[in-house]
């Protein structure tokens, strides 16, 4: 734990080495997009760095409805999917929410897809509050026109298109597998605020 701690802050310290040299200071902050609970429990467990959690949640049917795609499912093995993956997006969801007891009050925001695509000025002056910088509007439309270092991630980090909600599984993934993905899932959404109409609950 601890040199699993150590290895990412010198991660860190070079990479703002390099912005200083780079920009002529060292950044505020960094933003580890990582989407490993696991990663996130050892790094708070090292008690090294000081982090606010962004929790991002989508409707567990549409992420069933995407791995559908990737894997080409079809008849029963789309329910056979939507079994194996709300039980993934239940125990990935669980332990990122559980973490937020071991932070700092006020170090964790939860923050719905269907909200950050619908509202995205709104919703992006909530994180960026959270996370104490200063809010450019402009940048809501004008983002894929900055400088990207992702190196990995889906294939929309190379699109042109703006902030959209996309709801396609609601015409694509079968009745039958969006209620399988209703009733495993049903609990965490509760606690997640996940009902249509009910807003997230605002940061601790």
């Amino acid at each position: 734990m601890y040199a699993y701690g150590e290895n990412t802050a010198a991660v860190l310290r070079n990479f703002s080495d390099l912005t200083e040299e780079i920009r002529g200071r060292r950044p505020d902050w960094v933003v580890d997009s990582s989407k490993d609970p696991y990663r996130l429990i050892w790094l708070i467990k090292s008690q090294r760095f000081d982090i606010t959690l962004l929790h991002l949640v989508r409707d567990p049917r549409a992420f069933v409805n995407s791995e559908r795609r990737n894997r080409g499912a079809e008849g029963v093995g789309i329910l056979r999917l939507a079994l194996e993956k709300s039980g993934a997006w239940v125990v990935h969801n669980e332990l990122i929410h559980r973490t937020k007891e071991s932070l700092s009050r006020g170090n964790y925001l939860l923050i719905r897809y269907e909200d950050l695509a619908a509202a995205p000025v709104s919703t992006l002056g909530q994180i960026v509050a959270a996370i104490g910088c200063r809010f450019e509007k402009e940048v809501v439309a004008d983002f894929r026109k900055g400088i990207s270092h992702a190196l990995g991630g889906n294939r929309m980090r190379h699109d042109s298109r703006p902030i959209c909600l996309d709801e396609h599984w609601r015409a694509s993934l079968p009745p039958g597998a969006q209620k399988l993905t209703q009733l495993i899932t049903a609990a965490t959404r509760q606690h997640l605020a996940y009902r249509a109409g009910v807003p997230p609950p605002p940061p601790r």
